[in-house]
């Protein structure tokens, strides 16, 4: 891995397996050093050398993940298809708006009628839009990564700033499972609590076996492609989606550094930079 890391100048991952049944039997330790490894000599030499990234999460479009993850795979295949015919450019006009704010942002605000409040500090940090496309401005910035179907604006959180609660409305489908009712507490940036109504042995497990700064608050993304739908493995790309991350964030420009990284989404939050309200019950407004 290392020495093709010193002479490739791009990457695509296409993402797998086919089936990802099995994903329900690796060991929490096999997981953590796959993320230390990637960590420490992947991402680090990437981001060195500008290299840059594209992921095809169309890959994933399987029958065997369909019906693992109980989708009907035609509707899945329509909603994936729909989602790629978003027009890049205007998706990148809307991408520019929302990070110029976050790119000036201090005050975060989540909240949401299940109960959600959480506040949390951005700082000037690296903004990285996801449009589709990886152009000059990007790669002076270290925005190396792109994914089609395209659509989100990520940046990194204040990583002692995170106080109150979240109560994910949007399931995780992750090592073939469905992890459903996520609830996360922080206290000055650290994660209190972490519950789930199903399936969270998975991700709690490989939490325990994790080093560093796992459970660290670590960044926002939001949500640009107003073609995307929810269920279909594409939730954090969906207008007014956001989402929240915990754990390792040095490759985009954080500073927690761990072998563990979990992401849960909201679809239905309202979000407030600064006092102003940019997304208000899941509807992106600018």
């Amino acid at each position: 891995m290392r020495d093709v890391t010193e002479t490739e100048t791009a990457t695509i991952n296409m993402f797998g397996p086919k089936n990802p049944e099995g994903l329900k039997m690796l060991s929490p330790s096999k997981l953590n050093a796959w993320g230390e490894g990637e960590r420490k000599s992947h991402y680090p030499k990437n981001i060195e050398r500008g290299i840059r990234n594209v992921g095809l999460p169309l890959a994933l479009l399987t029958r065997e993940r369909a019906k693992v993850y109980g989708l009907k795979f035609e509707s899945w295949k329509k909603a994936m298809s729909n989602a790629l015919g978003m027009d890049l450019k205007k998706m990148a006009k809307k991408g520019r708006e929302v990070a110029a704010m976050l790119e000036k942002a201090r005050e975060v605000h989540l909240t949401a009628a299940n109960g959600t409040d959480l506040t949390f500090e951005l700082n000037r940090r690296p903004v990285h839009v996801d449009d589709g496309i990886i152009d000059k401005e990007d790669l002076a910035k270290k925005s190396l990564d792109a994914q089609l179907p395209a659509g989100s604006v990520l940046t990194t959180i204040v990583e002692n700033s995170g106080n109150g609660k979240v109560y994910f409305d949007r399931p995780l489908q992750t090592m073939g499972l469905n992890v459903t009712g996520i609830e996360w507490k922080f206290k000055d940036g650290k994660l209190t609590i972490m519950k789930a109504t199903k399936n969270l042995e998975p991700i709690s497990k490989q939490f325990e076996k994790a080093s560093g700064d796992k459970d660290k608050i670590s960044f926002l993304q939001i949500g640009l492609n107003p073609k995307a739908e929810y269920r279909y493995l594409m939730d954090y790309i969906v207008e007014g989606a956001v989402q929240i991350g915990i754990g390792d964030n040095e490759y985009i420009g954080g500073k927690n550094s761990s072998s563990f990284g979990s992401v849960a989404t909201m679809g239905n939050a309202t979000l407030d930079i600064d006092g102003r309200t940019i997304i208000k019950k899941g509807q992106l407004s600018l």
